[in-house]
């Protein structure tokens, strides 16, 4: 895992455990926390991932019983923008909940624009402007 994730995720395990456990919080220490993360399955790292603003998602198809879904979270950390991808199977169908799915992949990833030109059978409006390559 990132560096910058792994400290995001830990401070995101303290300031849960604030919330919930005020009193346990200063009964620990640094390496109590980093313990805890350690021993952490991916999957509670992903709901603490979770808070962050979600930004996109989209959907893979994958087999009778399962599709993979990619998630991206936007997080204020140490005076920038992390972006966080979660990427995971999740069940078909309700009939799978609970099933023995593989452990979500967590990795920092960056924004990046790409513009790309559509073909339609539409004559596009003069506010769109010319494409580029036509020629005057």
């Amino acid at each position: 895992m990132d560096e910058t994730i792994a400290s995001l995720v830990f401070k995101l395990h303290v300031v849960n455990s604030a919330k919930y456990d005020m009193d346990g919080l200063f009964d620990k220490t640094r390496d109590d926390f980093e313990r805890e993360i350690a021993e952490m399955p991916d999957s509670e790292k992903v709901e603490l991932l979770e808070e962050g603003n979600e930004v996109d998602e989209s959907f893979e198809e994958g087999g009778r019983w399962s599709n993979f879904r990619t998630r991206v979270f936007r997080h204020y950390f140490e005076g920038e923008f992390v972006y966080v991808s979660v990427s995971d199977e999740v069940p078909a169908t309700e009939m799978q909940d609970g099933g023995d799915f593989m452990e979500p992949n967590i990795e920092r990833v960056y924004p990046k624009k790409i513009e790309t030109t559509v073909y339609t059978t539409e004559k596009p409006e003069p506010s769109e402007g010319n494409p580029k390559g036509k020629r005057k």
